[in-house]
């Protein structure tokens, strides 16, 4: 089977759509299929490279989100569709909408993930909770690509009722972006510095979405917030803001960009790991985080499907409200052999989840559609 993986940029390290398409790309390879990916070439070539496309006046905001949109060639998409049996669009913007009338001429089986909601792209601009402008920007994001694709994974239910709602008229499967089995971490002691401490690992771009002010707030509140060290694992346009706020704490937190092999030692011996976000599709980089052991506490809300991941109210909090939040870190750190035990069947279930099994079922779908058995 030859696929095509269609992304504006495959080779992105702090976007968590282009690091799935990463995972998956190398699950399919693993799995025996061919794969080519078209995208652009910002970070890096792929076998079918891309230029950049400036989207002005936005430019400047679209850099600092980590987001890089590639410039429609309709020669090198028409050489990638003629290659390939199925074209997978991993977006709804210009190069896929571009893939999607080319390969429909071409008779090419078409297909796509959902990884975006609409207010994961303007709450940047503070208009996430517009729901006019978002149920607009779906139907286009509809009209664009999806319209043209056999089948949809979607990554999580909230996704497809969602997608459903909306009248998106394709099949369509709960499928996990997955975790890598490495994730999968063996716990370790903490360094000296924390040995007496609660570590509370957060991960994300330091941005309007990702909401993080309301750990920092929540910390405030905390009864122990003298025994909590903060460890901020990102960069992005907030960082001044979020320093600002933690400097009204007794611990300064930790703000750095982490490497993965940082990160997955951070993972390892944190307590807990808090994902203050309100709007998400699935939310790879708190399923990492239980993966290594660390236990969530999640934002709930209509719009962030990162909550279906909570095993006990105890995991979850009312999104933005940082006084349920400060609760929840203090009932965490008075209960420590429920947190080990927590731990522990999280990491378990983590097993259930990993981006080979996902790859092994988009493989069989595919399989499906171009044998015509569904």
């Amino acid at each position: 089977m030859k696929i095509l993986l269609v992304v504006n940029e495959f080779y992105a390290k702090t976007n968590g759509l282009s690091i799935s398409t990463q995972r998956f790309c190398d699950e399919f390879i693993k799995l025996g299929a061919e794969v080519r990916v078209l995208s652009g070439k910002s970070y890096g070539k792929t076998y079918y490279s891309l230029e950049k496309k400036e989207i002005h006046p936005f430019e400047g905001l679209i850099e600092k989100q980590g987001y890089v949109f590639a410039k429609v060639n309709k020669k090198i998409i028409k050489e990638a569709c003629q290659w390939a049996d199925v074209v997978h669009l991993e977006e709804p913007f210009f190069i896929q909408n571009a893939c999607a009338k080319i390969a429909r001429k071409m008779g090419k089986l078409i297909t796509g993930t959902y990884h975006l909601f609409p207010e994961n792209i303007v709450s940047s601009i503070h208009l996430g909770h517009c729901r006019l402008l978002n149920y607009c920007l779906n139907l286009w994001f509809r009209s664009m690509s999806y319209k043209y694709c056999r089948f949809i994974q979607c990554p999580t239910e909230t996704v497809m009722d969602r997608l459903k709602n909306n009248n998106y008229k394709a099949d369509m499967e709960v499928i996990t972006n997955g975790i890598t089995p490495d994730r999968i971490l063996a716990r370790t002691n903490k360094p000296l510095e924390y040995e007496d401490k609660m570590v509370i690992l957060s991960v994300g771009r330091f941005s309007v979405e990702k909401n993080q002010k309301t750990l920092l707030k929540a910390l405030a509140l905390c009864h122990h917030k003298n025994d909590i060290v903060l460890i901020m694992a990102g960069q992005g346009p907030l960082r001044k803001k979020y320093e600002k706020l933690g400097k009204k704490l007794p611990n300064k937190p930790i703000m750095k960009f982490m490497t993965r092999e940082e990160l997955m030692n951070v993972t390892s011996y944190a307590d807990v790991i808090v994902h203050c976000a309100d709007v998400e599709v699935e939310g790879m980089s708190l399923m990492e985080g239980f993966a290594g052991g660390a236990v969530p506490i999640i934002a709930s809300s209509r719009l962030s499907a990162t909550s279906q991941y909570a095993i006990s109210k105890y995991n979850k909090f009312k999104a933005r409200d940082y006084h349920e939040l400060a609760k929840r870190i203090d009932y965490w750190f008075d209960s420590p052999e429920k947190l080990k035990e927590a731990s522990e069947n999280y990491q378990n279930w983590a097993k259930e989840l990993t981006v080979e099994k996902s790859a092994i079922r988009m493989l069989e779908i595919w399989n499906n559609y171009l044998n015509n058995k569904e």
